[in-house]
């Protein structure tokens, strides 16, 4: 849901939010630049499990969407409602 910030709906970034507050007590902001500047880049080779993982031009031109890797090629996202 656009806007959300959880428990109960999360659109991308407020899960990623809800997830590194309640796991780690780390706060990395609500926004997709906010959570892109929290860290450092490191290429798709580097990945480990907990890295964020942004995308650009999915439903609006640059930065639009991200998720959390799990490992395996995979991650988990607030997809859609």
């Amino acid at each position: 849901v656009w806007g959300a910030a959880g428990p109960d709906a999360f659109d991308c970034s407020g899960f990623t939010m809800y997830v590194f507050r309640q796991a780690l007590g780390v706060d990395i902001g609500r926004g997709l630049e906010d959570q892109l500047g929290a860290g450092r880049p490191v290429g798709r080779d580097e990945l480990r499990p907990g890295d964020l993982v942004f995308f650009q031009n999915t439903y609006q031109p640059g930065l639009s969407h991200n998720g959390i890797y799990i490992g395996g090629g995979k991650m988990i996202h607030a997809e859609n409602e």
